[in-house]
C-alpha cells in the first residue's frame, strides 16, 4: 500500500493474481478501464492461470471497439508484461502473434528476473512458450464463444475479424483459425449475416470439394458480378470477399479440410 497524507492511493489490486471465482464482472470491467482508458466495458475477458509448461497469470480482454491496425494503430498493440507484479515492459509484442493484436491486458510470470533487459527479452524462450499457451487458450476461448454465444461471436468478428484473418500465417493452428473465420455469402439474404466454412460445406451439393469465392468492393458489386450467373443457375454458394486482405487469406490458406479455394 502507498499512502499520501494518510489516504491510500494505489487501490487497484493485481486482479490477475486473484482466484477467478472471487472476481466480479464489475471488477474485471473496472480494471480494464483503468488499464486501457477505454470508456466502454470490454466485450469479454479471459482469466488465465497456468503452471505448466510455464508458470504465468494473465488477464486478456477483447475490447468492444475496433482499432485500425492497418493504419494509425499499426504499432499500438501488445500486452503489459509483469514479473512478480512489477511492470517490465508496456505493450510487449513477443507475447502474442499479430493476428491477436486486438487483445489488451497483462501477463505476469514468476520465471523472469526483474532486471532483464529489453534485448534479452526478445531472445527469451519463456516468452515464446507463453505466446504458444496464450494462442491455444484464446483459440479455445473463441471456439467456445462461437458455439455457445453466436451473437457475441458475430459482434467480435465485426470488430476484430479483419486482423484475426492474418492468422492464415499461423501454420500449426491454421485449421482452427480457418474454422473461426466468417464470411458473407450468396446464400445469405442479409448483408450483415455471416457464415463459417463448415456451414458452407454443409449446404454444398454432394460431390463439391471447392470453396468458390468472388472478390468485390461491396456485396452488391459481388452479387452483380457477371461470373455469378452460372453459379446461381447451378445452385452453388459463393463466398463474398469484401476486404482487401481476403484474397491473400484464400491464397495463404490453400485448403480447409481437403477442400480447395477457387476464385
Amino acid at each position: 500500500p502507498v499512502f499520501v497524507e494518510g489516504e491510500r492511493v494505489n487501490t487497484q489490486p493485481a486482479l490477475w493474481r486473484e482466484p477467478k471465482s472471487s472476481v466480479s464482472k464489475e471488477q474485471y470491467a473496472e480494471f480494464y478501464k483503468a488499464l486501457t482508458y477505454d470508456h466502454k466495458d470490454p466485450l469479454d475477458v479471459q482469466h488465465i492461470a497456468v503452471d505448466a509448461p510455464v508458470q504465468f497469470n494473465a488477464l486478456l480482454y477483447i475490447p468492444d471497439s475496433a482499432q485500425d491496425f492497418f493504419g494509425a494503430d499499426r504499432d499500438f498493440w501488445g500486452l503489459d508484461l509483469y514479473a512478480r507484479r512489477v511492470l517490465i515492459q508496456h505493450r510487449n509484442k513477443e507475447l502474442i502473434p499479430e493476428y491477436l493484436a486486438f487483445l489488451r491486458g497483462v501477463v505476469d510470470t514468476e520465471d523472469l528476473p526483474l532486471n532483464i533487459s529489453r534485448e534479452t527479452l526478445q531472445e527469451n524462450v519463456l516468452l515464446r512458450k507463453i505466446n504458444q499457451v496464450i494462442v491455444k487458450q484464446t483459440l479455445g476461448f473463441l471456439e467456445k464463444m462461437a458455439k455457445n454465444e453466436p451473437e457475441k461471436y458475430a459482434a467480435f468478428w465485426k470488430l476484430h475479424g479483419k486482423v484475426f484473418k492474418l492468422g492464415y500465417h499461423d501454420f500449426p493452428n491454421r485449421e482452427r483459425v480457418s474454422a473461426l473465420m466468417r464470411f458473407n455469402t450468396s446464400a445469405l439474404s442479409d448483408a450483415e449475416a455471416l457464415a463459417s466454412l463448415d456451414e458452407y460445406m454443409e449446404r454444398a451439393p454432394e460431390g463439391q470439394k471447392t470453396f468458390w469465392y468472388v472478390a468485390a468492393p461491396n456485396r452488391e458489386a459481388a452479387r452483380l458480378s457477371p461470373h455469378m450467373e452460372r453459379f446461381r443457375q447451378k445452385g452453388i454458394e459463393v463466398l463474398y470477399l469484401l476486404e482487401p486482405v481476403d484474397e491473400f487469406v484464400m491464397e495463404g490458406l490453400g485448403k480447409y479440410k481437403e477442400w480447395d479455394f477457387k476464385a
